[in-house]
C-alpha cells in the first residue's frame, strides 16, 4: 500500500515533511534540472541522431527533471526519434501539490498540465505513460528503492540520481540501488547527481563507473558525475515487420511500431479491420480484483491503466470508439461483496480506481434494479473495437501498408537473416519484411480441421484453443439510457444506441451460426444483471466469434523461442480490449530493443516459452519447421 507524499510549501520552496528535506535547491527546480542533470549527462548532445535515448531517474518527486528533459527534447531539431524516461517514486505527490509546485515554472505549464492529466493513480507497480503521439514514454514505478528499480528492464544512456539527501532517505543511496543502476545502464552511460558523498563515489566505482567530483552550483559545493565503463554499443534503428491479423492486437502493434519509425505491412483476409474476435459491436474495458493480487490480476490492472492512456489523445480528449462511463461488477451474494470489501481494505486502492457500492447506489448508477451491490470501476467503460481499430490505422500514415482480403496460405523465412514472406494459395508474394508478427486470432478454420501446424506455435508447445463465444443484442425501453457497463455472470455492454449487447457464451463446440441456446443463455445474463422481466426486452440479432485462448488463459506476447525474427501477439481470449494495447507496446519495445513497459516480475507470465505451454516430451512437437500453412486472421 502506497503512502502519498506530504509536501510543505515555504519561502525556500516545496519540501517533504516525511524526509525533512527540500525537493530542489534555491536556484529552482528547472535550473537544477538543467545544470546538474541535463548538462551533467551531456544532453541534448548525447541523444542527437539516435533512434532512442533512455534516461533513468531515482526519485520522480515533483516531476521537474522529466519535464525539463521532455522540453529540451522537443525543442531540439536533432533529437532522437524517441525519448524513454524511467523513474521510481515511493511516495507519489498528490495532484494538487504538483499543480502548486509546477506553477513556479510557468514556461513548463503546458507540459506540466499534460503530465498531471496522465499520471496514474497511486497504485504500486510499473506504469507506462505516453506523450507526443507515442514518441515520448514515461515509465514510472511506484515502489521502494532497489525493489522498484528491479522491476525495470532497460539500458539507460543517462542516469539522474535525485533522491533526498542520503542521511534523510538512505533507501535511494545504498549498495542495492547502485547495483541496479549498473545493471540498467549501457556501456558509456553518463550519470549525474548533486550528491558528492565519498560513500556514493566508492559504490559507483565498485560497480563499474569512472567517477569524478566537480564544483557545484546553486548552493552546492560539489557534485558528482560518472561514466559507465565500456564502449557504447550501436543504437539499433527501426526495421520492417509483417503483421498478420488486423484485430485490436494487430492494429495496436502496427501503430506502436510506426511510432518508433518502423515500416509495417498489415495483412488480413477480411475487407477491413476487426472482422474476427474483435468484430463485436461493443466490449467492456475493466480491471480485475483479487485479494491475493496475483500476477494475472496485476498484469490485467497494468494493461487496463495503459489502455486508459491508449484510448485518449495527447490533449486528453477521447479517441473515437472509447466510452469511459464506468463499469459495475455485481456481486453474486453478500459473501462475495464482503470478500471484495476485505480485498479493498488490504490493497488500499484509491476510490477513483475501485470502490464498493451498495444495491441502492448500483440501481441509481445503472438506472436499473440489479438487486445487489458490487465493485464500481469509475474509469472503466465500454469500447467499439472496429471504430478504435479504424481510427488507429488512420493515424499511422504512409509507413503502414494495408493488404485487405488477402488469404495467407504460407509463410516462410526466419533463416539466414533474409526476413519473412507471406504468400497466397497460388504462391504469389503478398508482402515481405525482416520480422513477422502473428497477431492472428481464432476462427472457423480451427474448428473445421485446419492442417497440422496451422496455428504456427513453436515446436513442442501446446496448440492454442478456439473457444466459441455468442453474443446477443437486446432492445427495450429500460435499456435505452444505459451508459454503465455491467458485469457479473456474463456482461452487458451499451452500444450508444437503443440496444445493448449481452454475453457471452463460452462453448467448446458449435458452428458460426447464432443459436436458440445462446440467445437463452444471454437473456438469462441480462435478466440477472438488470432485474428486468423477459417481457421487457427483445432480442435483436446476435453474433458468433471465436476466441483464441492459451491453455492457461493468459496471452502470448514475445519472441518465438526457436525462429529468428518471428514474434507472437496472440491468445487474447475475451480481454483483447484490455490486454492488447499494453501487450502491443511491450512487443514493439522488445522488437526495437527499448525500455520495457511491463514490470520484470510479470514479464514471464506472457512469455511464449513459459513452461505451462510446453507439451510433455511423449506428445511431441505441435508442428514442423520454418515453413507452414498459417491462419489468415
Amino acid at each position: 500500500m502506497l503512502e502519498p507524499a506530504t509536501v510543505e510549501f515555504t519561502a525556500a520552496g516545496p519540501g517533504s515533511t516525511r524526509h525533512g528535506d527540500r525537493y530542489h535547491g534555491p536556484a529552482g527546480a528547472l535550473a537544477q534540472a538543467r545544470t546538474v542533470f541535463l548538462a551533467g549527462c551531456a544532453l541534448p548532445q548525447a541523444w542527437q541522431g539516435r533512434a532512442c535515448c533512455t534516461v533513468l531517474e531515482t526519485g520522480f518527486g515533483l516531476g521537474f527533471n522529466f519535464l525539463a528533459t521532455w522540453q529540451a527534447w522537443r525543442q531540439d531539431p536533432d533529437r532522437s526519434r524517441r525519448l524513454d524516461f524511467l523513474s521510481i517514486e515511493r511516495h507519489p505527490v498528490p495532484l494538487s501539490d504538483l499543480a502548486r509546485a509546477h506553477a513556479a515554472e510557468p514556461e513548463l505549464a503546458a507540459l506540466a498540465r499534460q503530465l498531471r492529466m496522465r499520471l496514474p493513480p497511486a497504485i504500486a507497480g510499473c506504469h507506462r505513460i505516453e506523450f507526443e503521439a507515442g514518441r515520448v514514454g514515461l515509465t514510472l514505478v511506484l515502489g521502494d528503492g532497489a525493489a522498484a528499480l528491479a522491476e525495470l528492464d532497460a539500458r539507460a544512456d543517462a542516469l539522474f540520481l535525485d533522491g533526498f539527501a542520503p542521511d534523510r532517505n538512505p533507501e535511494l543511496w545504498n549498495t542495492a540501488v547502485v547495483a541496479e543502476l549498473a545493471r540498467l545502464s549501457r556501456p558509456g552511460a553518463r550519470l549525474a547527481t548533486w550528491c558528492a558523498t565519498g560513500a556514493l563515489r566508492r559504490e559507483l566505482a565498485a560497480h563499474g563507473f569512472a567517477v569524478e567530483r566537480l564544483p557545484g552550483t546553486g548552493g552546492k559545493r560539489e557534485i558528482t558525475r560518472a561514466v559507465r565503463h565500456g564502449t557504447a554499443d550501436a543504437d539499433a534503428g527501426p526495421s520492417s515487420a509483417l503483421v498478420l491479423g488486423a484485430g485490436v492486437a494487430g492494429c495496436q502493434l502496427g501503430a506502436r511500431l510506426i511510432a518508433r519509425g518502423w515500416k509495417v505491412q498489415l495483412i488480413d483476409a477480411a475487407p477491413g479491420p476487426a472482422h474476427g474476435a474483435s468484430g463485436n459491436a461493443a466490449g467492456i474495458v475493466r480491471p480485475l480484483l483479487s485479494r491475493d493480487d496475483n500476477r494475472v490480476t496485476r498484469w490485467t490492472r497494468a494493461a487496463f491503466l495503459y489502455a486508459l492512456q491508449a484510448w485518449r489523445n495527447d490533449d486528453g480528449s477521447l479517441r473515437a470508439g472509447w466510452h469511459p462511463g464506468g463499469a459495475l461488477q455485481l456481486a453474486r451474494d453478500a459473501r462475495q461483496l464482503q470478500q471484495w470489501r476485505d480485498a479493498l481494505a488490504t490493497l488500499g486502492f484509491p476510490g477513483d480506481h475501485a470502490q464498493l457500492v451498495d444495491a441502492g447506489t448500483a440501481a441509481r448508477l445503472s438506472g436499473l434494479a440489479p438487486g445487489c451491490g458490487g465493485l464500481l470501476f469509475p474509469t472503466a467503460g465500454w469500447a467499439q473495437p472496429a471504430v478504435l481499430c479504424a481510427e488507429t490505422l488512420t493515424r499511422c500514415g504512409p509507413a503502414l501498408q494495408l493488404h485487405w482480403s488477402r488469404e495467407v496460405a504460407a509463410i516462410a523465412g526466419g533463416g539466414g537473416g533474409g526476413g519473412w514472406q507471406a504468400r497466397d494459395a497460388n504462391g504469389g508474394l503478398i508482402a515481405e519484411a525482416q520480422h513477422l508478427v502473428l497477431a492472428t486470432g481464432a476462427g472457423p478454420w480451427r474448428v473445421s480441421g485446419a492442417p497440422a501446424g496451422a496455428d504456427f506455435m513453436p515446436p513442442g508447445n501446446r496448440p492454442l484453443l478456439a473457444v466459441r463465444g455468442e453474443t446477443t443484442q437486446f432492445t427495450g425501453p429500460a435499456l435505452a439510457g444505459l451508459e454503465l457497463a455491467l458485469c457479473g455472470d456474463g456482461y452487458l455492454a451499451p452500444t450508444g444506441q437503443a440496444q445493448v449487447i449481452a454475453g457471452a457464451t463460452y462453448d467448446d463446440a458449435g458452428d458460426s451460426s447464432t443459436s436458440a441456446a445462446g440467445r437463452a443463455a444471454n437473456l438469462q445474463h441480462l435478466l440477472a444483471l438488470t432485474g428486468l422481466a423477459d417481457s421487457e426486452v427483445l432480442a435483436a440479432g446476435g453474433r458468433v466469434a471465436w476466441r483464441s485462448v492459451a491453455p492457461d488463459r493468459v496471452p502470448l506476447a514475445g519472441a518465438d523461442p526457436g525462429r529468428r525474427g518471428l514474434w507472437h501477439l496472440r491468445a487474447l481470449a475475451s480481454r483483447g480490449l484490455v490486454w492488447a494495447p499494453l501487450a502491443a507496446e511491450l512487443l514493439a519495445a522488445e522488437m526495437s530493443g527499448q525500455a520495457s513497459p511491463l514490470a520484470r516480475s510479470l514479464r514471464g507470465l506472457l512469455s511464449v516459452a513459459r513452461p505451462v505451454l510446453r507439451l510433455p516430451p511423449a506428445e511431441g512437437p505441435s508442428q514442423a519447421g520454418n515453413s507452414s500453412r498459417a491462419p489468415s486472421r
